[in-house]
């Protein structure tokens, strides 16, 4: 029987919405002592981790790192990963892209690469929209809802596109059940989708106890297996130590899990 979501998300947006706004506020109000997106996005990472980054692991490596070499590892994994899959995608699409931290590093790499970047709240919506407009990057914003893929699915059907290449980074985490027929309808538009995702769900795979003591996400194993039983997808890879972006539960439990559609 399909699970529903525990949480409601409407009050996870109004967390985030608080939580990105105080981001937002800070850009708003010391955007003009920044002529580099660099510059500007480091100093938004500083202030949001309030200048002290967490230790992370690399292939089971320990690194111990501050801010800075913190968010350029992070940025040369993903970019890294990306690039050497996208295979010439029109968009690349940032499946809940908060602040849009994800889809700004990506453009720092490659400024001529499409990226529609997906976010529920407004305010993580917002900051996006700032570097955008600012720095003139390629990035279009869209609201976006784990739970309901209907702005996804119409803006895509609007738009000539026959390949696309989706990415998460901790963000279906937020969705504690996901909606296994919004996969299948995104999935039944005539374009050809690959897909890659950063999720804390190796308990999932390792049929551990839930780790976590909120609404973290409790079925994408599940959803991804029921579609690929359907020969809708298929898996390609899950690597549960490629990339832990910190030591606590959320980074151990961090995988890797990389699906194209068939």
């Amino acid at each position: 029987m399909q699970k529903y979501m525990k949480s409601n998300w409407k009050k996870n947006k109004e967390g985030h919405d608080k939580y990105w706004g105080e981001l937002y506020n800070f850009i708003a109000q010391n955007s003009t002592k920044y002529t580099e997106l660099e510059q500007e996005f480091l100093a938004l990472n500083y202030f949001e981790m309030k200048g002290s980054a967490p230790n992370f692991k690399i292939e089971d490596k320990l690194i111990n790192g501050d801010c800075s070499n913190y968010v350029t590892a992070k940025q040369n994994i993903l970019y890294n990963l990306i690039k050497d899959r996208i295979d010439g995608a029109d968009y690349l699409i940032d499946l809940g892209s908060g602040w849009g931290r994800n889809s700004i590093s990506y453009s720092m790499k490659d400024p001529d690469q499409k990226i529609i970047a997906g976010e529920l709240s407004d305010s993580g919506k917002n900051i996006t929209k700032c570097f955008t407009k600012k720095y003139n990057l390629p990035i279009e914003s869209i609201p976006f809802n784990f739970f309901d893929f209907t702005t996804l699915i119409d803006y895509l059907k609007d738009k000539d596109i026959s390949k696309v290449m989706l990415f998460s980074f901790h963000a279906i985490e937020q969705a504690d059940f996901l909606r296994e027929e919004e996969f299948r309808k995104l999935l039944a538009l005539p374009i050809k989708f690959k897909a890659l995702h950063f999720e804390p769900v190796a308990w999932q795979y390792r049929e551990q106890e839930f780790p976590f003591g909120n609404h973290y996400n409790q079925n994408f194993k599940e959803v991804l297996e029921s579609l690929e039983k359907d020969r809708i997808l298929r898996v390609n890879n899950i690597n549960h130590t490629h990339y832990q972006c910190n030591t606590n539960a959320g980074g151990t439990n961090s995988t890797l899990i990389e699906w194209e559609k068939l």
